[in-house]
């Protein structure tokens, strides 16, 4: 399916010219002016449509198709497209979605605004969705807070009632919930972030462990105890790997060796048969 070409004739004017633009370089970067293509609000639904076409997500890699999907929901963010919310959270759901999903919905969302703030708690509280999908609405919330400040106190309750649920969370959501109620400076919430802690079901590869989360906080100045291994399963399987390799090229240079020490004694006896031929042939002669 990947191979196959995108059905662009669904998408009538002006919105197919989203379909013939250069690729974007870079996550978050090189946002254009959607505007000057003549979108407006009557797009929208072609828009949505276009923001969430598999054709489109599993196109060809090299082809400028592939890139309508993110120029669509881009568009949909500068024209503030509440009705773009529930149809873009779906994208957060496949676990083989690609990296710009999860890197540019955070800004969609929160250009879109805060009308849009109980879609993205519903997802949020909603445990049966992808893990690395409610981790993106954890930072478009934590965005939106920063941006429209009269949202903090609803944004710091719906991150704290999450957190609350430690116990059955994934240890990454948990990181990123703690980190970033530090960010909004939930202080009062330091008793629930210790308990996720204490717990052992925070990933402390992504802010640190406790001191590092109370440091964060202005608890702490500064570490009481020594650094942790902050990622000790990546090291591990970083040893085992690089003990593999090992392995592997200590067995390529045994039998290297082998093969040098064979070819050797195929020398040594075809030398010692010429030998002996001319030794016999010399006794010939002086018969």
């Amino acid at each position: 399916m990947a191979d196959e070409p995108a059905n662009t004739v669904n998408y009538p004017p002006p919105v197919d010219q989203l379909l013939s633009l250069e690729p974007i370089s870079g996550f978050g970067k090189n946002w254009l002016d959607y505007r000057q293509f003549g979108l407006a609000e009557e797009h929208v639904p072609d828009l949505i449509r276009m923001s969430v076409d598999p054709a489109l997500h599993l196109s060809d890699g090299d082809s400028l198709e592939v890139w309508g999907p993110v120029h669509a929901w881009r568009a949909l963010a500068q024209l503030g497209a509440v009705s773009a919310a529930r149809p873009l959270l779906g994208l957060l759901d496949d676990q083989d979605g690609d990296d710009w999903i999860h890197e540019d919905l955070p800004r969609v969302f929160v250009m879109i605004g805060s009308a849009i703030l109980p879609e993205l708690i519903e997802f949020l509280h909603d445990a049966k969705r992808y893990s690395w999908g409610r981790v993106t609405v954890i930072s478009a919330l934590k965005d939106m807070a920063l941006a429209e400040t009269d949202q903090r106190e609803e944004v710091v309750a719906a991150l704290s009632q999450a957190l609350s649920k430690w116990r059955e969370n994934e240890k990454e959501v948990n990181a990123f919930l703690i980190g970033y109620l530090a960010d909004l400076n939930a202080v009062k919430m330091a008793p629930l972030m210790e308990e996720a802690f204490l717990g052992a079901q925070v990933d402390i590869s992504v802010f640190g462990d406790w001191e590092d989360i109370q440091i964060r906080l202005g608890l702490l100045t500064g570490r009481k105890t020594p650094r942790p291994d902050y990622n000790p399963e990546w090291r591990h399987a970083t040893a085992a790997l690089l003990h593999k390799a090992e392995a592997a090229q200590a067995a390529k240079e045994a039998l290297k060796a082998k093969k040098a020490h064979e070819k050797t004694k195929r020398e040594a006896a075809n030398k010692a048969r010429k030998t002996a031929k001319a030794a016999r042939k010399q006794n010939r002669r002086r018969k």
